[in-house]
C-alpha cells in the first residue's frame, strides 16, 4: 500500500506538473489568442482604412477618369472648333483675296473710265472753248457782215438814186435824140426837094 500511495502521490505530481504545464500553455495560448486578436483587430483597422484608402483611391481615380474623359471631350471639342475656324479662316481669306482682285480689277476699270471721262471732258472743254472761239469769230464776221451790208445798202440806195437820175437823164436823152432824129429826116427831106428842083 505504502508503495501504491508513493506511486499514486508521484502520478498525482506528474499529473499536477503536466496540469501546471496545460494551465501554462493554455495561458501561452491565450496570450497568443489575444494577440491574434489584437492583431486580428489591428489588421482589421487597417484593412477598413485600406478600404478607406482605397475607396478614396477609386474616387479619385474615377474622378480623374471622368476628368479625363471630359478633358479629352473638352480637346476633341477644340480640335473640332480649331479645325472649323481653320476652315472659315481659309475660306475667309479665299474669299478677301478674291474680293481683293475683284476691287483691284474695278480700281484699274474706275481709272480707265476716270481717264477716259477726263479726256472726254478735256476734249468736251477743248471743243466748247473752239466754239466759244468761233461763236466769237462768227459774231465778229456777222457783225462786219452786218456793217457790210448797212454799207452795201446805203451804196445800193446811191446806186439806185443814181440809175434813177441816169434813166430819167437817158428819157431826156432819148427825147433829145429822137427831136434830133426827125429833126435830121426833115433836113434830109428839105435837101431831097432841092434836088429835084
Amino acid at each position: 500500500r505504502g508503495l501504491a500511495c508513493e506511486a499514486s502521490v508521484a502520478r498525482l505530481a506528474i499529473l499536477e506538473g503536466e496540469a501546471g504545464e496545460v494551465r501554462a500553455i493554455e495561458g501561452s495560448v491565450a496570450d497568443e489568442a489575444a494577440r491574434v486578436r489584437s492583431a486580428e483587430a489591428v489588421a482589421q483597422e487597417e484593412a477598413a482604412a485600406a478600404r478607406a484608402d482605397l475607396a478614396v483611391i477609386s474616387e479619385a481615380l474615377r474622378k480623374q477618369q471622368v476628368a479625363k474623359a471630359q478633358v479629352n471631350c473638352h480637346v476633341r471639342m477644340l480640335e473640332a472648333n480649331l479645325e472649323e475656324a481653320r476652315r472659315r479662316s481659309a475660306a475667309a481669306e479665299a474669299e478677301s483675296r478674291e474680293r481683293a482682285a475683284q476691287l483691284d480689277a474695278r480700281q484699274v476699270a474706275l481709272q480707265g473710265e476716270l481717264e477716259a471721262h477726263g479726256a472726254a471732258r478735256a476734249q468736251d472743254v477743248a471743243d466748247r472753248l473752239r466754239g466759244e472761239a468761233e461763236a466769237t469769230r462768227l459774231s465778229a464776221r456777222a457783225k462786219r457782215l452786218s456793217e457790210e451790208v448797212r454799207a452795201s445798202e446805203a451804196a445800193s440806195a446811191l446806186l439806185e438814186e443814181a440809175l434813177e437820175r441816169v434813166r430819167l437823164g437817158g428819157e431826156e436823152r432819148g427825147r433829145e435824140l429822137v427831136a434830133d432824129e426827125a429833126e435830121v429826116r426833115l433836113l434830109e427831106a428839105e435837101v431831097a426837094a432841092d434836088e429835084h428842083r
